[in-house]
């Protein structure tokens, strides 16, 4: 018997009930939104349609997955300019790399790294000179290694590694806790920012991307490790839903910075009886301008995934992009900002 929750779509259950005087309640597989909220939301676009196997072709799945150690999806997935992308195949034990149309381009093994665990490795991200960090967080590690998988070095100090990023120059920033620890492309130490409202995101100057608020306001901000304790704000974003709804914001994330430095953000609000009245997609420019927004409806949040290291994340040309999952295949799909 698995004990664990599957972070899986089952089959779609709504139903509707009067929330309110005016107010409509939808639930979908036991999670309710204001009917508002589902009718302004965007509907997402398909992107990569993978079956769940072993084949290199495929990704592994709750079936691969036999000691049921993971969440039974990929761990994390990186988009890059040309529209591909690379996905994290916990299960296999394999970081697969795939074209726009899901040609699979190149396999790297990880199994001297995750010697048969497939929670292992949880998240990766690429340097300047093509080195792949992966974040290890069993043995509060990260590790890089090349193009054929083996481990060149390890860079270790960490409490609870939570997620990985980098930027263009190979700086690489790991979230662990309520810090951020950067690196440099040889995996010396180049700082560190005590901030756990910071996310493994750069602004276009260099620093990291953060966001905070209370139950009304977020702001977004930025902090240098020329000055790391100090927060430069970008942009207040307000709820705007009237208070007498009693809604507030209950998540907030940095999703990813584009080509054009655009900043990507999250913005979830629910009310006292936890309905959601919110899920919003908010594109910034680098000097704090509100480009537009869109609504969203998660399915894969129907099912908690605690384990991955983000369920959503920006795309170099200014899209989200998510997953969507069932028993038999998983599903990259996008967003659009209009």
């Amino acid at each position: 018997m698995i004990s664990r929750t599957w972070c899986l779509v089952t089959a779609l259950f709504i139903a509707v009930s009067v929330y309110g005087e005016n107010e409509k309640v939808v639930t979908i597989d036991g999670m309710q939104f204001e009917s508002s909220m589902i009718s302004n939301a965007q509907k997402a676009t398909d992107f990569l349609h993978f079956r769940f196997g072993k084949e290199d072709s495929t990704l592994g799945g709750v079936e691969q997955d036999v000691k049921h150690l993971t969440d039974n999806v990929p761990y994390a997935f990186r988009p890059l300019k040309d529209n591909s992308v690379w996905m994290l195949d916990s299960m296999n034990e394999k970081l697969k790399h795939f074209d726009a149309k899901g040609t699979l381009l190149q396999v790297i093994p990880l199994d001297k790294v995750s010697k048969g665990n497939p929670a292992e490795i949880i998240d990766f991200s690429f340097g300047a000179m093509g080195e792949i960090y992966l974040l290890c967080p069993r043995d509060k590690k990260v590790k890089v290694i090349d193009a054929k998988g083996t481990v060149k070095t390890e860079i270790g100090g960490f409490e609870a590694p939570l997620s990985l990023g980098s930027d263009a120059k190979g700086t690489v920033v790991v979230r662990d806790l309520q810090r951020c620890l950067l690196f440099h492309p040889d995996g010396s130490p180049a700082g560190r920012i005590d901030n756990p409202n910071l996310f493994p995101v750069f602004h276009t100057d260099g620093s990291l991307l953060g966001i905070k608020g209370n139950s009304q306001m977020a702001e977004i901000f930025r902090v240098s490790l020329d000055d790391p304790t100090r927060e430069v704000g970008i942009i207040d974003i307000p709820l705007g839903i009237p208070p007498e709804k009693k809604v507030s914001f209950a998540g907030k994330e940095v999703l990813g910075v584009d080509d054009n430095g655009n900043i990507l953000v999250e913005l979830i609000a629910e009310d006292e009886d936890g309905v959601i009245h919110q899920d919003k997609i908010i594109k910034i420019s680098p000097q704090g301008n509100n480009l537009g927004s869109v609504q969203i409806l998660l399915k894969s949040r129907d099912f908690p995934c605690p384990s991955l290291p983000r369920l959503k994340t920006g795309t170099p040309d200014g899209q989200v992009m998510t997953f969507e999952a069932t028993f038999q295949d998983y599903k990259l799909v996008t967003y659009r900002i209009p």
